[in-house]
């Protein structure tokens, strides 16, 4: 054994198979080969021929090769990009050695060799012996085996409550597996070293034990804890000596069992089957195609979208797919309706028969419509057992073999060669592009596919949005058997014991008598508690509500509709941009999240994906969402909350049409009281008719039973308060289907209670055939007596509880970092490294702490500031501090003190596009002709439509385009052009610009309009294509004495 101390200096080279060996030799740090020709700084067991990776620092970064690890003379251990860039894995400076341990960790050491760093405490998919996580710690499987280490769909995380749990974070899955710890302190997964069992632990005992059995003796095997790219946790162990595979020894029991459990296990639309519940086998569901064959777990699309909600649309437009022993499940309380009691013949009439709905389940007698898209169809038995899946498949309509591309057909044969095809385009952009914007928009409709991101403007007060998906509901904890009574002034919860367990309204101040007394659910969803005055009321007044937001209320506004409630009293529906109410008279948990955004990184993450139709952004969480939307509002609790919706690009809106399909949850709460007076008997034989105006009373004639008439002609069998003008009805027996005049309602002669329609069908409301007699009491319950039924439902029901909105922090107006001069002059190493100068000033890189990290930064000190450029300097920092595009260079601060007029940038590590395009050297490989022109007229084209403030640049050229580190183009120095406001068209400046990219515009001193912008694009394009320059000194001068 050797100490194989790394010392100072040392460092390692990608691509020259060198390494730091652990002193037995057991495990190596170093650059990982990768399948793609890169490398990971990795850990690895270097003595199997698998030399199976624990660890990575760059898993979604990998290097090139040349590429360098170094450890610093300073301490710092650095990866070092055969670009250049750098990647810190440590920063500190306190170094003095390093070392790659036996247990499988790599350590920095101080001079009094204390540990300063180790990988242990940052793993990635993978624990080893004797590694700890504790509680906020998680790993992250990798994205696809040992084919990508990058970052992958699922995450095992010990969480601060106390529960370790595995998810598939990006999306709104709360965990499909849990340790049940939750509610210790101190909690730990610990892999033990010396008995290499797994086990969860909190201060002072073993919660649960893991790993019941590892084969002996421990020394012999090498041991490893990974979550895989199947989102299942195992512990695995290699035999060192004539080994030949990794065996699991425990992996969780039921996913062990039933593997298609996990959650999007085969991506969107995928649908998972294991017949020997060992293998998982991902296809597509019945109308769907794979988007990449090789990797089954990036999911499936749609081969045929179609609209059915559409004027035009059929139920012969499309097939309905049965699947049994399948399900579509989705996290609790995301469904979009559920039917009940219900068949296999109904349930798929419910999803026949609904627009909306895309997919159902049937399990036992429940329909479950699902909301879209999918994310874990599967078959897996035992669960999926006795479950019927219904799935809604679009008719495939044959179609032309001519391809179709925004309007125009191509046909297979006509090829054109790709040099020739981009000078032509160059050609004619150049010609037409001072009056015309036609290239940039045709590109930008082109790769949108016809969308447009509308966004609730921000910007205004009280326009602000959230999108939701979730059921307002209460659990309450050991009290199942609770019930809710009217005590008769106060709405409580009692116990099993007649405890209160929960006031719902204070005490209620007048005199209980002199009111009549009601709670009621109503179509708004809200449930509130009203009292009317006996003797001089004129309506019933609310004294308690649940909701006090009433946009609060899940589908308050149907499907697709947009709720409003400015004053939170009343509810005003409209749709979402782009939908039409299906009925203009009555407009009635999410997919993924992206994390750490902004608006503008929202609406990217929105464009990008093809499954997410809208998205809202909390805090610097971007929410998507599934598809119907349900909940669309604007409220009090919505302040600072930013909605986006994707809305096609069409040349007109369709036809409205007739139907109401407002999803409405109704509840009935009948009141009972201790103390009720019974008016008399209703005799058997004794019957009402609809339309007679004749009821049963109470004996204090505040309540009638009889037929409620309806504003549509019909009736409804039903109580209601009797003594007040608007006759309140509080029950009935027929809700759903009301009764024309001429029909009764009968207590039968032997003791049945019974509705006739006026054709003959008949309706029983009680069949129990024992009732002697009725009564209509005087606290609104109607009885039948000697008979164990009364006509009163008194259900268990859950107290609602209010939802305190989160807090929002305050967004300020520039939502940028105000630095001071001397910050600025520290991080600038007193401004001594210049990268550039422009007209405005020159410009210096440097690095700034920021947010607990460090970044790099350019800094433009302007010049000669005084009025003007004063004007403008605010301009750019107002402007810009609310321009986001990810080609756009960032603004991440100013500085404005005193004399000082700074402006700081991320930086962009490749400098200005001319670099590559206009050096005598080969052209860089990173850049490419047709991505880069792209991508800058999607900047370009930002900031002409899709700002608030229309910005023309007036300075377009490959100077002020500057490439990060990947090579993406990002466009600079827009902020100090002038303005024009939305309501504007056109106006003047001074000139502005570079000679040569200048449009005629500026010459003639006509009115500048974002047409300049498009010129300056048009030259750019030609040297982009050409890589040279349009205008050229030397060979000028070399033409001139030719001609001489």
């Amino acid at each position: 054994m050797t100490t194989n101390t790394i010392t100072l200096g040392s460092s390692i080279t990608a691509g020259t198979n060198s390494s730091w060996l652990s002193p037995f030799g057991d495990f190596a740090f170093g650059f990982y080969p990768l399948l793609s020709g890169l490398f990971l700084v990795g850990i690895w067991f270097d003595k199997i021929p698998e030399r199976t990776l624990a660890w990575s620092a760059n898993r979604d970064d990998p290097a090139k090769i040349g590429s360098t690890i170094h450890l610093r003379p300073n301490g710092q251990l650095v990866l070092t990009h055969s670009n250049g860039t750098e990647y810190l894995v440590y920063n500190g400076t306190s170094t003095i050695s390093a070392l790659m341990q036996d247990d499988g960790n790599f350590v920095l050491l101080d001079s009094s060799s204390k540990i300063i760093w180790q990988s242990f405490d940052f793993p990635t998919d993978t624990i080893l012996l004797g590694q700890v996580l504790v509680m906020g710690q998680k790993l992250y499987s990798n994205a696809n085996g040992t084919v990508d280490y990058s970052t992958g769909r699922y995450m095992l995380e010990v969480q601060m409550d106390g529960n370790v749990v595995m998810s598939a974070y990006r999306f709104a899955d709360p965990g499909y597996w849990f340790s049940l710890t939750a509610g210790n302190q101190n909690v730990s997964l610990i892999f033990n070293q010396s008995t290499a069992l797994l086990y969860v632990v909190n201060r002072t005992s073993i919660i649960p034990t893991m790993t019941q059995k590892v084969p002996t003796p421990i020394e012999d095997y090498y041991h490893r804890v990974t979550i895989n790219d199947y989102g299942n946790l195992q512990q695995l162990v290699y035999r060192k000596e004539n080994g030949n595979k990794w065996t699991v020894v425990w992996e969780p029991d039921f996913i062990a069992a039933q593997p298609c459990t996990v959650y999007n296990i085969c991506g969107v639309y995928g649908f998972c089957t294991s017949p020997d519940n060992k293998t998982v086998n991902c296809d597509c569901l019945p109308g769907y195609s794979p988007w990449d064959p090789n990797v089954p777990s990036k999911g499936c699309y749609p081969n045929v979208v179609m609209d059915f909600c559409a004027p035009n649309s059929s139920t012969s437009d499309f097939t309905i797919e049965v699947i049994d022993n399948a399900d579509f499940p989705n996290g609790e309380f995301a469904d979009m309706a559920r039917t009940a009691p219900a068949d296999v013949d109904q349930c798929k009439s419910e999803i026949t028969d609904d627009c909306f709905a895309m997919a159902a389940v049937l399990v036992e007698s429940v329909c479950y419509k699902k909301r879209m898209p999918l994310l874990n169809a599967r078959i897996s038995f035992p669960s999926t057992s006795n479950i019927v899946a219904f799935l809604k498949v679009p008719k495939v309509i044959t179609r032309t073999k001519f391809k179709t591309i925004t309007g125009v057909n191509l046909h297979p044969g006509c090829s054109v060669s790709r040099t020739l095809l981009c000078s032509i385009m160059a050609l004619l952009f150049a010609a037409i592009a001072i009056y015309h914007h036609p290239l940039a928009q045709l590109l930008y409709v082109t790769s949108r596919r016809h969308l447009e991101l509308h966004q609730v403007d921000e910007a205004r007060e009280g326009d602000d949005m959230i999108l939701t998906d979730w059921v307002l509901c209460s659990v309450r904890t050991d009290n199942l058997k609770a019930i809710v009574s009217h005590d008769p002034d106060v709405l409580q919860d009692f116990n099993s014991t007649n405890d209160v367990i929960y006031s719902l309204t204070a005490n209620f101040s007048a005199t209980i008598g002199e009111y009549y007394h009601r709670a009621t659910i109503d179509d708004m969803g809200n449930f509130q508690q009203y009292v009317y005055h006996k003797s001089n009321g004129s309506g019933w007044i609310s004294v308690w509500k649940a909701i006090h937001e009433p946009c609060f209320v899940n589908a308050v506004c149907g499907v697709n509709g947009m709720c409003s409630s400015p004053d939170n009293e009343t509810v005003t529906c409209n749709c979402i941009p782009g939908y039409i109410p299906l009925d203009p008279n009555h407009v009635s948990k999410d997919l993924d999240r992206v994390l750490n955004v902004d608006v503008e990184g929202c609406k990217v993450a929105l464009m990008d994906d093809c499954y997410s139709i809208a998205a809202s952004l909390v805090d610097s969480r971007c929410n998507k969402k599934r598809m119907p939307l349900l909940n669309a509002r604007k409220s009090t609790s919505t302040k600072g909350i930013t909605a986006f919706v994707k809305v096609p690009l069409k040349s007109s809106n369709p036809g409205t049409r007739e139907g109401n399909l407002l999803l409405t949850l109704l509840l009935l709460c009948s009141l009972l009281s201790c103390n009720a007076q019974n008016q008399g008997n209703i005799t058997l034989g004794s019957s009402l008719t609809a339309g007679s105006n004749s009821s049963w009373l109470s004996s204090s004639a505040d309540f009638a039973f009889g037929f409620y008439p309806l504003t549509n002609g019909l009736f409804l069998v039903g109580i209601w308060f009797a003594n007040i003008p608007n006759k309140t009805l509080v029950w009935s027996a027929n809700r759903d289907i009301p009764l024309p005049t001429g029909s009764n309602v009968t207590l039968t002669k032997d003791g049945r209670f019974v509705s006739t329609h006026t054709n003959g069908s008949i309706f029983p409301i009680y069949d129990g055939g024992a009732a002697s007699s009725g009564s209509m009491q005087d606290n609104g319950d109607f009885v039948l007596m000697n008979s164990a039924f009364a006509l009163y439902y008194h259900p268990i029901t859950k107290r609602f509880k209010s939802r305190k909105p989160p807090s929002v922090p305050y967004a300020s107006d520039f939502n940028l970092r105000a630095f001071t001069f001397q910050e600025l002059y520290e991080a600038t190493d007193g401004f001594s490294n210049r990268i550039g100068k422009g007209s405005f000033g020159t410009v210096y890189s440097g690095t700034l702490g920021f947010e607990d990290k460090e970044i790099d930064i350019a800094v433009k000190q302007l010049d000669n500031v005084i009025e003007r450029g004063e004007k403008e300097f605010l301009t750019e920092v107002k402007v810009i501090g609310q321009t986001h595009h990810k080609h756009l260079v960032k603004l991440v601060g100013f500085c404005n003190e005193r004399s000082h007029r700074l402006l700081v940038y991320e930086l962009m590590k490749n400098g200005p596009l001319s670099g590559f395009l206009f050096r005598e050297e080969e052209k860089q490989a990173g850049i490419t002709g047709q991505p880069i022109v792209l991508q800058i007229a999607r900047g370009l084209l930002y900031l002409h439509e899709e700002c608030d403030t229309q910005i023309i640049h007036c300075d377009i050229k490959p100077q002020n385009v500057l490439l990060d580190e990947h090579y993406t183009p990002k466009i600079a120095d827009f902020g100090l052009a002038k303005l024009l406001m939305k309501d504007q068209t056109r106006t003047s400046t001074d000139m502005r610009g570079t000679m040569g990219y200048m449009a005629p515009e500026w010459l003639k001193h006509a009115p500048i309009t974002a047409k300049v912008d498009v010129y300056s694009f048009g030259v750019m394009l030609l040297e982009i294509i050409c890589c040279r320059r349009h205008i050229e000194l030397n060979r000028i001068e070399e033409e001139t004495e030719e001609d001489d």
